[in-house]
């Protein structure tokens, strides 16, 4: 828990005691903790940005339970669902539906309220709505939100921030910044609000939609402020991520503003730290605004870049796709 919420000092200690745990031969002799113990580690690379590692942890982990050990179904699925969560911050779009669906059809057959909420919050996300199938994104938002289970704050949260996205693919900005508003005032009381990883997403998430709805209004000034002060608390968050978004945010502000070369500098930053982070749909949306702002040949490089991970994942809709992970930039009627 201190790696997590500290990072630095806290997680180089967390890690020398995940390896010499798992040199132990009392570990070594026990599959079940070590399965678990791969889990842990695989939570602290997970909350502290460390994405691509994570993946191969959980991964291992769930081997490990799956060939090893008998009556451990529930916390395969777990694992199975966090690494899920790993795939979407990884962008691998297409391996997300097979997973999430797999899921369902498991929780059918033996119910895991925790572990088919992850499931339905990824497919009313980046699978159907990169398959512009905006109705059954949004039906399995709305069941996620009836039924995922009530203790679990992490689920209020996460499907609270999936459905402003779906409306900001949507185009109804408005209604995005108003769901905001209603949820961010429940999350904010939330004890895991204190996560950094939970605060990073939150400001990440009051920042775009404050842009969506700037890029519309009369008088975009109130809500730029707000977007700004959103990016300042990001940059206060111990994680690359949150630096990341800080950025972002910064960058589309410019933009509206006519801050060309403000958008440019803030731009190629997030750029560089979404490429070193592997976080493939953000990076390309992010490339796509830079490609629009710089023109040119470097500026059909970066658009190249992003459409051709935007067609290897088989979104339908880059333009919606960008509005939803990057909003902003451009003033719209």
């Amino acid at each position: 828990m201190r790696a997590l919420m500290e990072g630095g000092d806290a997680d180089a200690a967390a890690t020398a005691i995940f390896d010499s745990l798992e040199a132990s031969a009392d570990i070594q002799a026990s599959p079940y903790v070590l399965g678990m113990l791969a889990q842990y580690r695989a939570g602290a690379h997970h909350m502290l940005c460390r994405f691509e590692p994570a993946l191969v942890s959980y991964e291992r982990g769930i081997a490990i339970l799956r060939d090893q050990c008998t009556g451990v179904m529930d916390e395969i699925a777990q694992m199975d669902a966090h690494r899920m969560m790993v795939l979407l911050y990884l962008g691998r779009i297409g391996e997300l539906g097979d997973v999430a669906f797999r899921l369902l059809r498991e929780c059918a057959e033996r119910p895991n309220p925790y572990v088919e909420g992850f499931a339905r919050g990824v497919l009313g996300n980046h699978v159907y709505l990169a398959q512009d199938q905006v109705d059954a994104a949004h039906e399995q938002l709305e069941l996620y939100r009836r039924h995922a289970p009530k203790r679990f704050e992490a689920h209020f949260f996460n499907c609270a921030s999936k459905q402003t996205e779906l409306l900001r693919y949507r185009g109804e900005v408005e209604a995005a910044w108003q769901q905001n508003q209603v949820d961010s005032a429940i999350v904010e009381k939330f004890p895991f609000f204190r996560v950094p990883f939970v605060k990073a997403e939150f400001y990440r998430s009051r920042a775009a939609n404050a842009l969506a709805l700037a890029a519309r209004s009369r008088d975009p000034a109130p809500l730029l402020k707000i977007a700004r002060a959103a990016a300042k608390q990001s940059f206060r968050v111990p994680l690359p991520m949150s630096d990341a978004y800080g950025h972002l945010t910064l960058a589309s502000a410019a933009a509206l503003e006519g801050g060309r070369d403000v958008a440019v500098s803030e731009l190629r930053r997030t750029v560089a730290i979404f490429e070193r982070l592997a976080m493939a749909s953000d990076l390309a949306a992010c490339r796509r605004r830079l490609a629009v702002l710089l023109g040119g040949d470097e500026g059909r490089a970066q658009q190249k870049l992003a459409d051709d991970w935007m067609a290897e994942q088989h979104v339908l809709r880059p333009d919606r796709f960008t509005d939803m992970i990057a909003p902003g930039f451009d003033r719209q009627p």
